[in-house]
């Protein structure tokens, strides 16, 4: 339009209702695309960079969700979790909607669990042992302080 035209840039920008800056940037892309310009990137090649782009973040956090579940699953020199369960849970937004980063569905498909599964879990009470063995270590601290740190494992 800028060549057939024969109205200046900035007149044609003002009948468009764009900017002089947006119309450059059309002929740019349009000259590119033409195959008359070879310091960019094509319409397709950029959609095609957007794709890729959008693929590597989810692939980096599939990988962050499964970093952190290998976290919670494998356990600490002491045998237990090093992880709460708490700590996995989807946080609550202030608005009272629940809120996750990433989403529960993508999170469920990485570790190939249920929806449906999940929140059961999710909105199990913990169990009386669970209550118990939260006390525990407590316990253990008093203990050990008690025989001011001479007993070690195998009496506790």
């Amino acid at each position: 339009m800028v060549r057939t035209s024969g109205k200046s840039k900035s007149a044609i920008a003002h009948d468009r209702g764009v900017s002089l800056e947006a119309l450059r940037a059309w002929r740019q892309q349009a000259e590119l695309d033409a195959g008359e310009r070879h310091d960019g990137l094509t319409s397709e090649e950029l959609a095609e960079l957007r794709r890729w782009r959008r693929e590597v973040k989810m692939l980096r956090e599939e990988r962050e969700i499964l970093v952190q579940a290998a976290a919670f699953f494998l356990p600490s020199s002491l045998g237990r979790p090093t992880r709460c369960r708490e700590e996995v849970r989807v946080r609550r937004a202030p608005e009272g909607q629940l809120s996750c980063d990433p989403p529960v569905t993508r999170l469920c498909r990485v570790l190939a669990v249920s929806p449906s599964g999940y929140w059961a879990w999710w909105r199990r009470v913990p169990s009386r042992r669970a209550d118990a063995n939260a006390h525990l270590p407590e316990h253990i601290v008093r203990i050990h302080s008690a025989s001011r740190a001479t007993y070690g494992a195998p009496k506790l």
